[in-house]
């Protein structure tokens, strides 16, 4: 049987591979990942939830260590085979804090359309923030709803200061 790939690189390609699927579970969990790891650790101080909420411009909800911050994309007229999408269905942006103001970790997804996917990977990127996967559900939406999984850790105003950074490419211009 021939083989696409040598064994040095299918044996890279598998621990990339395994990596990024941590990291998506880490992303999908919501945070839950990251409450297991910092709940081993002695806690310096909480999280400022109100600061996180102030520089964000959206308040969160509390959940055991992990405060989490979810924006509706109401801006999308989105449908899937005649049907429409919306926030309850998971056409939204998130981000999950857990930590100390110090030392915090953050993990989310955004959902953008195509125009947006360059603006909100130089934010995310310009402020030390992850990403982890690029991907989309809905294969017959319109328009097209592109997913982004990312990363980062930090103090809580630096993480949420690259969450808002992406937060403010959304929605510019979108008349659909």
């Amino acid at each position: 049987m021939m083989r696409l790939w040598p064994r040095h690189v299918r044996s890279r390609m598998t621990l990339w591979y395994v990596l990024v699927l941590g990291f998506l579970l880490l992303a999908y969990a919501g945070g839950a990942s990251l409450y297991l790891f910092y709940s081993l650790r002695p806690a310096k101080s909480a999280l400022d939830t109100a600061r996180i909420a102030k520089i964000v411009g959206h308040e969160g909800e509390q959940n055991g260590a992990v405060y989490k911050i979810t924006v509706g994309r109401a801006d999308l007229d989105v449908k899937e085979m005649g049907a429409t999408i919306n926030a309850r269905m998971g056409l939204n942006t998130w981000a999950a804090f857990v930590g100390t103001d110090e030392d915090a970790a953050v993990a989310g997804d955004v959902a953008m359309v195509e125009s947006e996917v360059t603006p909100t990977l130089k934010a995310l990127r310009g402020h030390g923030l992850e990403v982890v996967a690029i991907h989309h559900h809905m294969t017959n939406s319109r328009p097209l709803v592109i997913f982004l999984h990312y990363w980062g850790r930090g103090p809580a105003d630096k993480l949420a200061t690259g969450f808002k950074a992406a937060l403010d490419e959304l929605g510019k211009g979108n008349k659909q």
